[in-house]
């Protein structure tokens, strides 16, 4: 595709209109030469200037990648180039060159509020970039299925993300730690504490999960004998000290300073998280 022949050049006059508020963008520009003032207007105010958009400013991305109307209408305030492309021809683009959509779509979450951040998760740019994106992992998983460690680097070296996961939410690593085990792979005490209790540092609970149904001990401890439960319970995750109980957790387990996980969600102070495991003690000694 030839890119230049997408992108149109403009001359716009002072006082011109881009776009009005409230509209639905269906075209993208970048200011190549000129001033343009966002305008915004209150129910019971004059229109005022939000912000000045001088060189090298986008406009419209928001709306043109998302659908969303435009907060406030664009008008040109001296003599301005811009470069325009339309929707079609940027949807064309992020189509061959998708991964750049994942840094478009990050960029369009920054700093946003809540209600635009929803918006934009539930937009078709990020339907379209989840969807290549777990195509991408599919070819991953397979490649470290099969062994093909050349494929593997190569997929790596193009930018694909060996965190991202297919469509079935698992990820390379997922599948190394499955096919280990099914061959009779075991991980010993110390390592499957380490990886356990990082694993629940970082609230991944799907991945928990998966280990913890291929067999690993989720009482394995850690260099300071602290087990996966004592982590969850001191960070106040409640669905992953649940988790941890029914996969067989000890709520009795000491670490290297002599507490338990019951003591370390006393300390923080959770009530719900507490009574869960006082009834894990009860239930055991019943």
């Amino acid at each position: 595709m030839n890119f230049a022949i997408k992108v149109q050049e403009e001359l716009f006059l002072p006082g011109e209109v881009i776009i009005e508020e409230g509209n639905i963008a269906d075209q993208l520009y970048i200011v190549c030469h000129g001033k343009l003032e966002d305008v915004g207007r209150s129910e019971h105010e004059a229109e005022k200037c939000v912000r000045t958009l001088e060189t090298c400013s986008s406009l419209n991305e928001l709306s043109v990648l998302c659908n969303i109307p435009v907060s406030d209408t664009v008008r040109v305030a001296e003599l301005s180039k811009l470069l325009r492309i339309d929707k079609q021809s940027l949807t064309e683009i992020l189509e061959i060159h998708f991964t750049d959509g994942r840094i478009i779509l990050d960029n369009l979450l920054e700093g946003k509020q809540t209600h635009l951040r929803n918006k934009i998760l539930e937009s078709d740019l990020t339907l379209h970039v989840a969807k290549h994106e777990s195509e991408l992992a599919l070819r991953l998983n397979s490649a470290v299925y099969n062994g093909d460690l050349y494929r593997v680097r190569r997929l790596v070296a193009a930018g694909i993300n060996p965190n991202n996961t297919d469509y079935n939410g698992r990820s390379p690593l997922d599948v190394v730690v499955s096919m280990l085990v099914e061959a009779g792979a075991f991980l010993d005490m110390n390592n499957a504490g380490n990886c356990l209790c990082m694993t629940v540092a970082k609230g991944d609970i799907e991945f928990l999960k998966r280990v913890l149904d291929n067999g690993i001990n989720p009482n394995s401890r850690n260099y300071d004998h602290r087990t996966p439960l004592h982590i969850a319970a001191a960070e106040g995750l409640y669905s992953i000290v649940k988790l941890i109980l029914e996969a067989g957790g000890s709520v009795v387990s000491k670490d290297r300073w002599g507490n338990t996980p019951l003591d370390e969600a006393r300390v923080g102070g959770s009530k719900k998280l507490i009574k869960i495991l006082e009834d894990a003690i009860s239930d055991k000694t019943a």
